[in-house]
């Protein structure tokens, strides 16, 4: 580690309660060590992943990160993080005052959902699932079976085919997909089902990573042939069983396909914004940021 990562480590040490995504060990499983930095201060802790690329250097999400944490704020981060080229950061539970210093800095500010469930009464929880959805996780329970799952591989095989049914690439590799499993097993901070119907075939499947505070969903989805399955209800549903046993909340991470997110509402969840953070010099740095994601 180098020195600011060393000081970034230290400040997460003492405070418990980070996210899953500020812990140094998630940050140097899915951007390497050598892509992410940190900006430490008294009052100020924030870790980064960033790219080089056409001699230009951004910050941008690490694979299968949904959010940026920031385990310590100081208005001194935002005009710390000018010096790159460009920037592209997804915050959730910010407050006032961050929205005020990047309007301050000049960020571009654009506004995403995600839907999230309080985890704290599960029957609560179940009474607000719409009735269409309860319907369908009746109809899987007698036809499939759920399984907390090591094979991988299947779990990847089965994502690939939903971006594919999305006419979209998989943003991920099996990989980078094994090293999180990895890391988050150590840390005892992930747990993936897979729903399998009589004849064994993997029908879908849901990842999820967890700290004390909040469960995501990061990654998951039907087979292609087992569409009508209701597999991703009872996947999800079984999803959040569990991750009530280990944190307060549930988080969807959102998704811009309409269809998705509607199916996510049957759920009951409330709601939550999430700032979508863009900073770039001129508009050709719009088109090169597509190509650095590439």
């Amino acid at each position: 580690m180098n020195f600011n990562q060393t000081k970034y480590s230290e400040s997460v040490e003492k405070l418990a309660t980070s996210s899953v995504f500020a812990q140094p060990w998630w940050l140097g499983a899915m951007s390497g060590n050598e892509n992410w930095d940190a900006i430490v201060g008294n009052d100020l802790a924030f870790a980064f992943h960033f790219k080089k690329k056409f001699l230009q250097k951004a910050i941008l999400p690490s694979v299968l990160t949904p959010y940026q944490p920031i385990v310590k704020f100081d208005k001194k981060l935002f005009s710390q993080i000018n010096q790159f080229d460009f920037v592209e950061l997804f915050f959730k539970d910010f407050d006032s005052e961050i929205e005020h210093e990047l309007l301050k800095n000049k960020f571009e500010i654009s506004i995403k959902h995600t839907r999230v469930l309080d985890l704290t009464d599960l029957d609560n929880v179940y009474k607000k699932f719409k009735p269409s959805l309860k319907a369908q996780i009746r109809k899987a329970e007698k036809k499939l079976t759920i399984q907390s799952d090591n094979d991988l591989t299947t779990f990847y095989n089965i994502s690939k085919q939903t971006f594919i049914e999305q006419n979209r690439a998989i943003p991920y590799t099996i990989e980078q997909l094994k090293q999180m499993d990895l890391v988050c097993k150590k840390h005892n901070a992930s747990k993936f089902f897979i729903a399998y119907n009589a004849l064994q075939e993997p029908c879908g499947a849901v990842y999820m990573a967890f700290d004390e505070g909040c469960a995501y969903y990061l990654c998951g989805g039907i087979a292609t042939q087992h569409k009508s399955s209701a597999a991703m209800c009872l996947l999800l549903w079984q999803a959040i069983q569990f991750a009530s046993t280990v944190s307060k909340q549930f988080d969807f991470c959102g998704s811009t396909i309409p269809s998705i997110d509607k199916f996510f509402s049957t759920f009951g969840a409330e709601k939550k914004e999430i700032l979508v953070v863009n900073r770039y010099k001129n508009p050709l740095q719009r088109w090169m940021i597509k190509m650095i994601k590439k």
